[in-house]
């Protein structure tokens, strides 16, 4: 369900930064309750640690591992890289999605 008044506050004010991009992806990820590896199973990456670098900006996702973060949280890949500051409500959407769903 679209929430047209929840606002991302971390949005990039001219574009894409890789700062807003790994805010969101801890955001998410977080507003999920999933741990680093949870979430790097649901995106097929072996290590969580690399969730760890996307969201310290250490590295970015390639395009493949940003459409599964995008599946995954509900939420365009628009929104992630902070082109857009409205969001869907992804509080429950986990238990929709299993790993073979991403795919």
């Amino acid at each position: 369900m679209l929430i047209m008044s929840e606002l991302i506050l971390k949005t990039a004010p001219n574009g894409f930064s890789d700062q807003v991009l790994a805010n969101n992806i801890r955001y998410y990820r977080k507003k999920l309750g999933l741990k680093a590896q949870e979430l790097a199973d649901l995106v097929y990456i072996s290590n969580g640690r690399q969730i760890y670098k996307w969201e310290s900006g250490e590295a970015r996702p390639g395009y493949e591992s940003l459409f599964a973060l995008s599946k995954v949280f509900g939420v365009s890949t628009d929104i992630l890289l902070g082109y857009v500051n409205t969001s869907y409500d992804a509080v429950n959407l986990h238990s929709e999605y299993s790993v073979n769903a991403v795919a």
